[in-house]
């Protein structure tokens, strides 16, 4: 019986154990979050798969660069004994018979090889593979860098959209006690059905407006978790302070429109990619017009051949040679004009103008989108002054409603439109924040900064 209560006791423990770690577990703050994208997030994997497969494939071209081929092999034919094997031979005065076993054969052999001059296409292959490594760290680096200003987006947008949820259910408290109020005079007929509809109007719209914003935040909550590379959810701080973006995002201080556009241009992943792929195009240029020239090649082998002794009849034993070769190939056809070489060579000039055109478009494109951004920014900051300028306002109603209040000067729900007011205020004035530190977050990001 005792067995029995014990047996219990302990299963009750284990499951309430079980039940608060599930419901209490570790909340993670940004910095945590962030961290765990890099490990988690399905982009960034594939990237740096794709990194340790472009270092690999460079490594080997590095090896066919500076280090010749080599081979060992062997080979055997064997032959049945037939009647056909017994010769006679002279021997002096004498005629003897040899029976000739030794049809089968064997050998072994070793052999050096090395590319002595190709046009230089193992150095121009392996200076390619170069730049597709540097494209890949590149395209990692860029991409950890969006996926941090993403969640930091994200994460914040979660919080002010909690906050906007608490300002809605707020609103919606004073506008149903508001309801109430002209249900009981709409009973004593103090006003019209009209007059009532309308405050009820005004609750059916404040409460869509509630669910939509639990919506949104619950949507925003898949959004980030999506982004960080996870399925479950995991707990973070959604009542953080807005203001507390700011120490996520490097301050761009003195510097104009012109020196953003500059090192947007210089840090922009699809720049970088252009003119690497500019130097790769000259590469292959350069490989072709190599190409008319002979390429040689040297070889050293070494042979073991299982055979007949030269001194000693129906003996065999291994024997080994040396031998050193060289060879040459001249493609003749192309000194012909329009030969294919000829072709190949002036498609990849026109290549190159080409990525040169749509290197100086992008350009453009890029000088064009930091002019929005500061646009953005201008529009934003002014955004965010006016902003606090109401928040002061609203605040200092706030106060004097309150002691309006205290003198029973107002009604309480006089006082709630004051505190919903000031409430509305400050969600609005956080809302021009959070624009104003993403703008700041994207050129920051586009400019390569640290975010």
């Amino acid at each position: 019986m005792l067995y029995r209560i014990i047996k219990k006791i302990y299963i009750l423990t284990i499951l309430i154990f079980l039940y608060y770690s599930g419901n209490y577990a570790k909340t993670l703050d940004l910095n945590e979050i962030i961290q765990l994208s890099f490990q988690k997030n399905s982009e960034i994997q594939k990237l740096e798969k794709e990194l340790i497969i472009q270092k690999l494939q460079k490594n080997q071209l590095f090896f066919n660069l500076f280090y010749p081929s080599l081979n060992f092999g062997g080979n055997t034919i064997f032959q049945f004994y037939t009647n056909e094997n017994i010769v006679k031979v002279q021997q002096g005065s004498e005629e003897i018979e040899i029976t000739n076993y030794y049809n089968d054969n064997y050998s072994l052999n070793i052999r050096l090889n090395r590319t002595l001059f190709s046009g230089f296409k193992n150095y121009n292959d392996y200076k390619i593979k170069e730049l597709l490594c540097k494209i890949k760290e590149k395209e990692l680096q860029v991409k950890k860098l969006e996926i941090k200003f993403n969640i930091i987006s994200s994460y914040f947008k979660i919080i002010l959209l909690n906050q906007n949820i608490k300002l809605l259910k707020f609103q919606l408290e004073i506008v149903s006690n508001q309801l109430e109020e002209e249900r009981e005079k709409f009973r004593l007929k103090r006003i019209t059905l009209i007059d009532f509809n309308k405050t009820n109007l005004y609750y059916q719209q404040i409460y869509l407006k509630y669910l939509n914003s639990i919506n949104d935040y619950e949507k925003e909550k898949l959004n980030l978790f999506k982004i960080i590379g996870i399925d479950e959810e995991i707990e973070f701080d959604a009542n953080e302070n807005i203001e507390n973006i700011e120490y996520y995002i490097k301050v761009v201080t003195n510097l104009n429109i012109n020196d953003i556009s500059s090192l947007a241009i210089s840090n922009d992943i699809n720049i970088i990619t252009y003119n690497y792929n500019l130097e790769i195009e000259q590469f292959n240029k350069s490989t072709l017009e190599w190409s008319r020239f002979p390429s040689i090649s040297m070889g050293l082998d070494y042979k073991y051949n299982y055979e007949k002794d030269p001194i000693h009849i129906n003996t065999r034993n291994w024997r080994g040679n040396w031998s050193l070769s060289f060879a040459f190939s001249l493609p003749l056809d192309s000194i012909f004009p329009n030969s294919i070489i000829e072709s190949q060579i002036k498609q990849s000039e026109e290549n190159i103008k080409i990525t040169k055109i749509e290197i100086e478009n992008y350009k453009k494109s890029i000088i064009n989108t930091v002019k929005n951004y500061f646009l953005d920014l201008n529009y934003n900051k002014k955004s965010l002054e006016i902003q606090k300028i109401n928040l002061n306002l609203m605040e200092e109603n706030l106060n004097l409603a309150k002691k309006e209040l205290e003198l029973n000067r107002i009604t309480t729900n006089d006082y709630f439109k004051s505190e919903s007011d000031y409430l509305q205020a400050k969600f609005d004035y956080n809302s021009a924040l959070y624009n104003y530190w993403i703008i700041m977050g994207k050129i920051s990001k586009i400019i390569g900064g640290n975010l």
